[in-house]
């Protein structure tokens, strides 16, 4: 059997990251790992293309020359910023004498994702669909975990929708047809917490918040959901660049000295 890898890249404001790791049955373990100084990224999304695709041809040649290995498909974030939070609503009936699947749930957020009423459906696109809560026409907020095996006439969900930009995600998959790869867009912001935050964090009540070097977010989980999302365009970078200004250095020892005094 041949292996298997899954290839995440990282467009970040200041660094391009490419992560591969091998899937082995349930398994799955981080092979490679490479940073390159980012450029064409502004805030988190690409403004120029050509630039972008220059780094990350570099990234991936190095990675399939130390693997051995093409990468083909890579899963790659979708922008931190520029993304508004609306809510929508979605029902669908169902055979009663059926227990309600992982698939009927997921085919009740398609629905919560084509009706969700974009206020500028010519430049902003569905980034994301988190429930909130579901119904099954007697009973409110029932979780998610708790909805799925029943038998009902009707399920109803509560979401949160989050919304981007069209141009961002055009813009991505210009980068990645530069370089031959087939780009699978994910909206962050919930993978992130799952991979960082434990299951006691995300039901209690947590805030997580992520700085990057263009972009700081901020996630708020109850009960395991995520309930409030929002963002700024302001991170480390622009804490170099003020220090660099005022007192005059360069970039690099501006840096330096964020890193060393805080």
């Amino acid at each position: 059997m041949e292996d298997r890898y899954i290839v995440a890249i990282d467009l970040g404001s200041s660094k391009i990251a490419l992560t591969v790791a091998r899937v082995e049955g349930s398994n799955v373990q981080v092979v490679y790992y490479s940073e390159h100084a980012a450029e064409g990224i502004d805030k988190s999304a690409v403004f120029n293309e050509t630039q972008a695709s220059r780094v990350l041809a570099t990234a991936k040649e190095k990675a399939e020359e130390a693997l051995g290995i093409s990468i083909t498909h890579a899963a790659v974030c979708m922008p931190r910023y520029y993304v508004k939070e609306l809510t929508n609503q979605a029902e669908m009936d169902l055979d009663p004498e059926k227990a309600i699947t992982i698939e009927d749930v997921q085919a009740l957020m398609g629905i919560a994702k084509d009706t969700c009423e974009i206020e500028n459906p010519e430049t902003d696109v569905v980034y994301d669909c988190v429930a909130q809560s579901y119904s099954d026409g007697e009973q409110f907020q029932i979780k998610e975990e708790d909805i799925i095996g029943l038998e009902r006439e009707k399920i109803e969900g509560n979401f949160k929708v989050f919304i981007g930009k069209k141009s961002s995600l055009k813009r991505i998959d210009s980068v990645f047809k530069k370089v031959d790869i087939i780009p699978v867009k994910y909206f962050t912001a919930d993978i992130t917490a799952h991979a960082v935050l434990s299951k006691a964090e995300m039901e209690t009540g947590v805030a997580l918040v992520e700085i990057g070097a263009g972009v700081t977010s901020v996630s708020i989980y109850i009960d395991k959901v995520m309930r409030y999302y929002a963002s700024i365009p302001f991170g480390g970078k622009i804490v170099t660049s003020d220090i660099k200004q005022e007192c005059g250095i360069s970039e690099k020892l501006a840096e330096n000295i964020k890193k060393g005094y805080g």
